[in-house]
């Protein structure tokens, strides 16, 4: 009986902590799924060799217009609109630096077709026999504001740069920012002088006092 308790207690003791390791990876493990179920950003892991989709969020779900099912039928560059086909033989599925990061831009295709622009950030991770940990976000809308702004001020230009007026605009500290070839010819100064310089620059002196005044 004394021997069966040095033999039994020791057993309970491995049984217990195999338990308690398995009780703990289960409470990790459920987690991680909450907090990548719950990101606003698309979430993969990928197999580090072969590029099939391991694990997808449902952001991404909703981002790609596709099932978690389907996706996991999935490999990486097949999401890609750009290059759409299987890398070569040798050939890296995602460039990482010499710490295993990469960050870019690419053009995904959704399931209706429609292609979008995706900010990737990826970590190739030795875990599992090697995946890929991406982060993606849709990021088609900040581009076509920043593309509506830049074509707003590309109509803005052409609008001062053309009409009969002088045309001189300063930012709040009194610098100016903005000097049309109307401004050029008429205070003989090109723009390249006149950016940067105060606003009073341009005031006759007999109105300097009441324009800093406001």
């Amino acid at each position: 009986p004394l021997m069966q308790k040095f033999v039994f207690a020791p057993l309970m003791s491995h049984i217990e902590a195999r338990e308690r390791y398995e009780l703990e990876w289960l409470t990790a493990e459920e987690q991680h799924r909450t907090i990548l179920q719950s990101a606003q950003d698309g979430f993969w892991i990928a197999d580090g060799h072969t590029g099939r989709l391991l694990e997808v969020n449902d952001a991404y779900c909703q981002m790609s217009g596709y099932a978690e099912a389907e996706l996991l039928e999935k490999h990486m560059w097949e999401m890609d609109a750009e290059k759409p086909s299987e890398p070569q033989a040798g050939a890296r599925l995602i460039e990482v630096n010499g710490n295993g990061y990469a960050r870019f831009e690419r053009q995904h295709r959704r399931k209706s077709g429609e292609t979008y622009r995706v900010q990737i950030s990826a970590k190739y991770s030795k875990v599992r026999g090697g995946v890929f940990v991406v982060f993606l976000q849709d990021i088609s809308e900040r581009e076509a504001a920043q593309e509506a702004l830049r074509a707003s001020e590309a109509r803005f230009r052409n609008l001062t740069e053309n009409v009969g007026s002088a045309i001189v605009t300063a930012d709040e500290d009194g610098k100016i920012v903005s000097w049309n070839r109307t401004a050029e010819a008429i205070f003989g100064w090109p723009a390249a002088e006149a950016l940067g310089q105060p606003l009073t620059a341009i005031v006759p002196d007999r109105f300097r006092d009441a324009h800093l005044a406001g």
